[in-house]
């Protein structure tokens, strides 16, 4: 962070603080207005990286001009151990990210890849997070938010299910089951029940 301030506080001359000024006025816009998905998922701030780098560099290289104020060797372990603490604390904050709290979206990722056709799209609902999405290594949905004529206009041809509770599972009634344990349950969109020929018409 005292990097980061020092790339933006430092003096520029006047065409090079117009060109980096509207990095940091594009980085802000972008927080602005996506700000749902900045806080919902972090890779939305991966736009941001850019700008971050960018007066970070500035800050250092700034540490390493300014000789006469900061000595050689007292910038070089600064910036060392900044460096440091940065990636250190940067793990702490993501090393749970990699650590699957539901294993059950794994199993079921695995097993919807041997048995679902690798061109098939899928919807994957799972609270609008794409890890599972991710897990099943095909295209789709990790949301339910439309009809299943959208769905079916859309080219979704399965519905996943990770942890099924009672309401999905009462899916069996409109759609064709590949496969229903206590983890998983697979829906085949493409063989719908009478109901779920209904269904499927509907807005």
């Amino acid at each position: 962070l005292p990097f980061l301030v020092l790339g933006i506080l430092r003096k520029r001359n006047k065409k090079e603080n117009w060109f980096f000024f509207c990095f940091i006025i594009s980085s802000l816009t972008y927080m602005t207005v996506m700000a749902t998905g900045n806080v919902k998922h972090e890779y939305y701030q991966i736009l941001i990286m850019p700008t971050l780098v960018i007066f970070l560099a500035k800050g250092i290289d700034f540490i390493f001009e300014r000789i006469e104020i900061f000595s050689r060797w007292v910038s070089y372990f600064t910036v060392i151990v900044g460096i440091a603490f940065m990636l250190a604390f940067g793990w702490y904050i993501i090393r749970d990210y990699y650590s699957i709290q539901h294993p059950n979206i794994v199993i079921a990722g695995k097993v919807i890849d041997d048995l679902i056709p690798k061109d098939a799209k899928i919807v994957a609902p799972y609270g609008g997070d794409t890890t599972f999405l991710y897990y099943t290594n095909r295209q789709g949905w990790p949301v339910f938010d439309r009809s299943f004529k959208d769905f079916k206009k859309a080219g979704a041809s399965y519905i996943v299910f990770a942890d099924p509770i009672p309401s999905e599972l009462n899916l069996e009634t409109l759609f064709k089951p590949v496969i229903i344990t206590s983890a998983y349950a697979i829906f085949d969109m493409t063989k719908p029940t009478a109901q779920g020929l209904i269904e499927q018409t509907k807005d």
